[in-house]
């Protein structure tokens, strides 16, 4: 932490996935109260079946790779943008599902334990497909299926030149 001082800069982690259009709604109706106070937040990142992708640093064997460091630090972070910092943490950890060798750890299940706010569940690889976002509250609840679409559209080298970069149909907005 002294380099960054001492070069007058910020140090920080890449946490693009807060600026994912389906979590800026969830964002918006948390702090507008929309749904009251939320009792219980899911979230997944990992679509059913996982996609091995081969030579990429989250399937290799080594330390530091695999789902729980790929993916839980923007599920953790998502928690923290929405809602306080947590009271206790408490995790499953085991053999990544996705693995052959089931050498790779992965987090099947974890909850944040909160004062003011929910218990946090991502959802475990499961033979089913699951929301992106499942938000429960005292006045009401949002699911949303559909993962948003800007990574796909720039990994298919997609540039929306006469829309939004995270526009989806509408009946992808969730319920």
């Amino acid at each position: 932490m002294k380099l960054p001082r001492k070069l007058e800069r910020l140090l920080t982690v890449y946490q693009n996935r807060r600026y994912d259009g389906d979590f800026q709604a969830i964002q918006q109706l948390v702090e507008a109260g929309t749904l009251g106070h939320i009792v219980r937040f899911e979230t997944n990142l990992r679509p059913f079946p996982p996609q091995l992708k081969p030579g990429a640093w989250r399937e290799t064997r080594q330390p530091g790779s695999g789902i729980l460091f790929d993916i839980a630090p923007h599920l953790i972070d998502h928690a923290l943008m929405l809602f306080c910092l947590p009271e206790a943490v408490t995790a499953d950890v085991e053999p990544s599902a996705n693995m052959p060798s089931r050498t790779m750890l992965s987090i099947s299940r974890f909850t944040i334990q909160r004062a003011c706010a929910p218990f946090f569940v991502p959802a475990s690889l499961a033979a089913a497909p699951r929301p992106r976002f499942v938000l429960l509250g005292t006045l009401g609840s949002f699911v949303k299926q559909a993962f948003d679409p800007q990574e796909m559209n720039l990994r298919r080298g997609y540039i929306p030149e006469d829309k939004p970069w995270g526009d989806e149909p509408e009946e992808n907005w969730g319920v």
